[in-house]
């Protein structure tokens, strides 16, 4: 019988590393690509679709970055987005795109949405998440009279939270802002 000894060395280390983090370094100004990555149920991990399988503001043309083999096997399409970001650059409120929804297309949210969506950006080789959207349902009886309506909102505002050490990017958070919602 083998002995495994020997691995055991070389497994601790590779568990008490932290992941590779990006080697890019940045100057002031230069440009932060955000790939837009998959989109799918939180119960659900496994189920994962392309971001722009949803109607979100998409480039005229996509851009996928080049994968390697074991993440697109775990569902990773990352897709060049149109959001503009500049390294040790603030940017105060800026309109992504402005579009209409169409029925199918807002029927295609608000079922994201019931489903309970997540969505997967990429910004440096780190993952952000957020949801797509929120559902309000109500059950209320005032007098016997019940309201069991349901409510969609669609996130349309992202507010990113970049952090850096020197010339690298070192965490990003994204949070939707509750009062820049689209009620469908």
């Amino acid at each position: 019988m083998r002995s495994l000894a020997p691995a055991w060395p070389v497994l601790l280390v590779g568990l008490l590393l932290p992941p590779a983090a990006s080697e890019t370094s940045y100057e002031k100004g230069s440009e932060v690509v955000l790939y837009a990555n998959k989109v799918g149920p939180f119960a659900n991990p496994n189920e994962v679709y392309n971001y722009y399988k949803l109607p979100y503001c998409a480039p005229q043309e996509l851009e996928y970055r080049r994968e390697d083999l074991g993440a697109l096997m775990k569902g990773d399409r990352a897709t060049k987005t149109l959001y503009q970001i500049r390294f040790l650059e603030d940017v105060t409120a800026r309109t992504l795109c402005k579009a209409t929804l169409s029925r199918d297309d807002t029927a295609r949210f608000k079922a994201a949405i019931l489903d309970d969506y997540y969505f997967e950006l990429m910004l440096d080789e780190l993952p952000i998440w957020g949801y797509v959207g929120e559902l309000e349902a109500k059950s209320i009886n005032f007098a016997r009279a019940v309201d069991n309506s349901t409510r969609y909102f669609l996130f349309t505002h992202l507010d990113f939270s970049i952090a850096y050490n020197g010339k690298a990017v070192i965490e990003v958070n994204v949070t939707a802002d509750p009062l820049q919602r689209l009620d469908l």
